[in-house]
């Protein structure tokens, strides 16, 4: 069976093959010597006992990869001319792509929800359990319920207890339901928490009360079972990683962009990495840690696409359009997770991919647009799990605010760059001390944050409830701290506290209550920060996007009500403030500062800029908005390449040492280096390994192929000329010389002479055969023809003759160019015709570290 990434090379003449065929034919060295190094690595999200060198990773070739589909494809548009099976075939193999990215967006869309409603059900455990259907979260438990009302912080209020609950007043002229002051603003509280008689807290159901300040033995077991249920469920999910699935802990993203970089990681897109990934994400996020599910979304997309495009040979025998499948798999990740299939798109193109065809932005559109669509098709929440950024749309913004927001994305770019600098200073300090137990720091950072997390009402609640409430808009009856405001009573409202979904009319000054909100937020705010770096890249599946929005939304719900505040307050009254407040509308939207906040800090953890906007847009589902979010955005970018170049995730590779060619810093480290500088064997070293054309025996290949590690050498006329005539791959010179065999079953004599191109003076031509195995019954060994002349082995079909080349006096920004934009695996250096040496991305890579 072949590994999760088993890379094939199929060279231009081949014919096309099955998949066991290729996988049980191609035996490299240099891949096995890779599985067995990676299998024997310890690797728990990052945390590696030795860093990897580049040499155990090996690459693909796009350009060959490419070149091998065209010939395939022109093989069977030719058969296709002569009988209605090729036809019949060629449709299917138009097709199939499109069949297959709409299937890996289905499949991603499906565990997009299991993992919603899982998350859903497990947050909700941790603080009791639905009485009648054990398998239904707090929601679901009260949705048939008509006596629904909000929970506080300590304990909730349900309908049996009627000595808790006051007798409802009844509004004659609103005709409404109103509750007093201090049971909040109705049926559902601003972070989504229904409250019924079906539903049962762990005080009230070992104990009979609710935990409040007035049962406080109550609230104690309640705390405890809160903090044990998140400490076993991190490490279940811990234990998952570590004895199952390595390669699921952490985000995933880094990973990803190295594989589509054109490197291969093997054991990371499997079955079980995808089994692990899924389960482990509902038991990390619904730890209450400082999680997004965003990062490993993608990672899933990917397991999907890997694991789809096996059953369609056209791409699981091509590496090269494998990762074009991977590509859309990325996007339909972001597409279920945000419910933004065109920003998965743009997220896909700008963050994770390397290479992208215009073919995979239309294939990737469609899986985006299929994972979505069946995200919300079984979505049982309905809609509004999937439009995280809810805001009132007829709210409209001042251009005079474009200066807050500007400084919001300055903030949000210093807050990025100060979470990807120490969350490298934590994880270096991780894998320096805490090595050997990484399980442990997580039981513990999971211990500490479950007990702050239960006094406060914030970092309590599920993270998408509590977006949701600082996005908000406060209506009249919202009585949440952060919605207390001095005003006047609506026209026929008698009682101020009427529940109503009505937005209030107008800004007014803040309430008494509104400093408890106000401090409320900075304690959350600090306590998401802290927790944001220390928890990503801890053993389990964890994601950054999410958190980033989180915190944003806190800062920018800060500044909104420090802008509102200064216009009510101190411009009341004057003409700025009258042209700025029109009457019946209000002069601040503070939730509009909360969206433009999450996209701020986003853009400066992650450094998207174009897919951020689009994905913040798609999120608050209208396009009002897309000015503030542009300006917030590219100023977070300015400020945070200015602070820290580079992302969360570029970071992320740094650190895990993974080959993967970041263009961004290639312009300050290149300098005035040539292709001298940068190939192997520099000039002051060793002579490069080649390949003559026609006098090289079969045991002198074999013999160069166990002293050397190189995926490929050039071939030239002679060691004394060394004039180039082409390029042979290892892979493809193992198998066709039989040397992957035993030495038994050969085909060729160690002393036959292999021939690379036509010219052969010193043998005649009849004395040549193929390279391909005999036929049955055929003598295994031949050591002569006509007895003679040594056999001479034709393996002219797997020579590339016309390898992309460059002079020693190539500038390196020119070298770094020809790699991004071919794909090349490598290209090789000549002086006056003469071959000097190769370049591989390895060699680009250490050349970049020693700078």
């Amino acid at each position: 069976m072949a590994s999760d990434e088993e890379m094939l090379d199929i060279s231009f003449p081949r014919h096309y093959m099955s998949l066991s065929s290729v996988a049980n034919t191609y035996a490299d060295p240099a891949e096995t010597r890779l599985e067995q190094t990676q299998s024997d690595s310890s690797a728990l999200g990052g945390e590696r006992r030795t860093p990897r060198s580049y040499d155990e990773y090996d690459t693909i070739d796009w350009v060959k990869d490419l070149n091998a589909d065209s010939i395939r494809k022109i093989r069977m548009e030719q058969r296709a001319k002569f009988s209605l099976l090729g036809r019949f075939l060629l449709l299917w193999d138009s097709s199939s792509g499109w069949i297959c990215v709409g299937l890996i967006g289905a499949l991603v869309g499906f565990f997009a929800v299991m993992i919603d409603i899982g998350v859903s059900w497990l947050s909700n455990l941790k603080e009791g359990v639905c009485g009648e259907q054990l398998w239904f979260s707090r929601e679901q438990c009260c949705w048939s319920y008509n006596m629904t009302v909000f929970s506080p912080l300590f304990g909730n209020v349900n309908s049996s207890s009627s000595s808790s609950l006051p007798s409802p007043e009844f509004n004659q002229s609103s005709t409404q339901l109103v509750y007093p002051h201090e049971f909040g603003s109705g049926a559902q509280s601003a972070y989504g928490y229904y409250s019924c008689d079906q539903w049962y807290s762990w005080e009230r159901l070992l104990t009979g009360h609710d935990g409040d300040i007035k049962h406080i033995g109550a609230f104690i077991i309640g705390w405890i079972i809160y903090v044990l249920l998140a400490v076993g469920m991190v490490g279940l999910c811990a234990a998952l990683v570590y004895f199952l699935a390595p390669s699921a802990a952490g985000s995933g993203i880094a990973e990803v962009k190295t594989i589509l970089g054109g490197f291969v990681i093997r054991n990371f897109l499997g079955p079980w990495t995808l089994i692990v990934k899924v389960a482990g994400l509902i038991l990390s996020v619904s730890t209450g840690l400082c999680i997004g599910n965003d990062g490993p979304m993608v990672h899933v997309g990917a397991c999907c696409a890997k694991i789809l495009a096996r059953f369609f040979p056209k791409y699981g025998l091509n590496p090269s359009k494998t990762r074009e499948l991977i590509s859309a798999g990325v996007a339909g990740g972001i597409g279920a997770c945000f419910g933004a299939p065109i920003g998965g798109v743009l997220f896909s193109l700008e963050v994770a991919s390397y290479y992208f065809p215009a073919k995979t932005l239309f294939r990737s559109f469609f899986c985006a647009l299929a994972a979505a669509y069946v995200a919300r098709a079984l979505n049982p929440f309905g809609d509004e799990h999937l439009i995280l950024l809810s805001v009132d749309h007829d709210t409209n913004w001042h251009f005079i605010e474009l200066i807050p927001f500007a400084a919001l994305g300055v903030f949000g770019g210093m807050f990025g760059a100060l979470v990807v600098r120490c969350n490298r200073a934590v994880q270096t300090f991780r894998r320096e001390r805490c090595a050997n137990r990484p399980i442990t720091y997580l039981l513990i950072l999971t211990a500490i944050s479950s007990l702050i997390a239960y006094l406060h009402p914030d970092l309590r609640a599920e993270e998408k409830l509590f977006i949701r409430k600082l996005v908000g808009s406060c209506s009249a009856g919202d009585q949440e701290d952060l919605c207390d405001y001095i005003r006047v009573p609506a026209e026929g409202v008698v009682n101020a506290t009427i529940i109503s979904e009505t937005p209030l009319v107008g800004s007014f000054p803040a309430g008494p209550r509104m400093a408890r909100g106000v401090a409320l937020l900075f304690v959350a705010l600090f306590f998401k920060f802290v927790g944001l770096v220390l928890v990503y890249g801890v053993p389990v599946p964890t994601g950054v996007m999410l958190p980033s929005i989180m915190v944003g939304a806190i800062l920018g719900r800060l500044m909104g009500i420090m802008v509102e505040q200064f216009v009510v307050t101190q411009l009341h009254g004057s003409e700025f403030y009258q042209n700025l407040c029109k009457p019946g509308r209000p002069c601040i939207d503070t939730g509009l500062y909360a969206v433009v906040g999450a996209a701020a800090c986003l853009g400066g953890v992650t450094r998207a800029t174009v897919s951020l906007v689009v994905i913040m847009i798609e999120l608050i589902g209208g396009l009002s908005y897309s000015i503030p979010i542009m300006v917030a955005s590219m100023f977070a970018k300015w400020t945070g390449d200015r602070m820290y170049k580079g992302s969360i995730y570029d970071v992320q590779i740094r650190l895990n040492h993974y080959p993967y060619l970041q263009f961004d810093k290639l312009s300050t480290k290149m300098g005035d280096s040539f292709a001298a500088d940068i190939m192997h064997p520099r000039i002051s070293e060793g002579p490069l390994e080649l390949l003559t054309e026609n006098s090289m025996t079969v045991g002198e290949i074999e013999e160069l192929l166990r002293s050397s590690e190189h995926n490929g050498f050039p071939v030239v006329e002679s060691l004394a000329s060394r004039h180039l005539v082409g390029f042979v791959s290892r892979t493809d010179l193992v198998k066709s010389l039989g040397l992957n065999r035993p030495q038994s079953s050969r085909t060729y004599a160690p002393h036959s002479v292999v021939c690379f191109t036509d010219r052969t003076p010193l043998v005649d031509h009849s004395s040549r055969v193929s390279f391909s195995p005999p036929a049955h019954g055929e003598e295994g060994n031949r050591v002569n023809v006509a007895g003679t002349s040594p056999l001479l082995v034709d393996v002219r079909n797997i020579v590339d003759l016309s390898p992309t080349t460059l002079t020693q006096t190539t500038p390196a920004s020119t070298i770094f160019d020809v790699f991004r934009s071919l794909g090349l695996r490598q290209v090789l250096v000549t002086h006056h015709g003469r071959v000097t040496g190769i370049i591989t991305k390895k060699d680009v890579l250490r050349f970049l570290d020693e700078c």
